[in-house]
């Protein structure tokens, strides 16, 4: 008999794809203002700000990083481009980065391939 323990897949450390992927989106970001990509540190993806990961694979499901406010109201931006290794999250369901209104560039052709991509926000990026 096998016993596997939920949660243990990602309580190490990430899938190395994934681990690169994020690395790679963080260093083409130029720009961060809201901060939460400074706290990306370590081998655990799964514990950063904004990522989810399955409990059985440990694999990145969800980047949630969408445009955030100030107490004043004004827009915390990110600026920068997105990396091609994105599509390097092959299990990757939803990529919300919306309203953060400054990501420039092109959209990776290759994100086309991740067959369990079920929602996209990139609205009011330059895209």
């Amino acid at each position: 008999m096998t016993v596997c323990e939920v949660g243990s897949a990602g309580s190490e450390g990430c899938h190395p794809d994934d681990l690169k992927a994020l690395n790679d989106f963080k260093a083409g970001i130029t720009y961060d203002e809201s901060q939460r990509l400074k706290r990306w540190i370590g081998v655990n993806c799964c514990k950063w700000v904004g990522i989810s990961c399955d409990d059985i694979t440990g694999r990145v499901t969800e980047i949630n990083l969408p445009g955030a406010l100030t107490k004043n109201g004004a827009q915390l931006r990110m600026k920068g481009e997105l990396s091609p290794s994105l599509h390097l999250l092959s299990s990757l369901r939803v990529l919300h980065l919306g309203g953060l209104s400054q990501l420039s560039g092109q959209i990776p052709p290759l994100i086309g391939d991740l067959k369990d991509l079920q929602f996209w926000d990139l609205h009011k990026e330059q895209l």
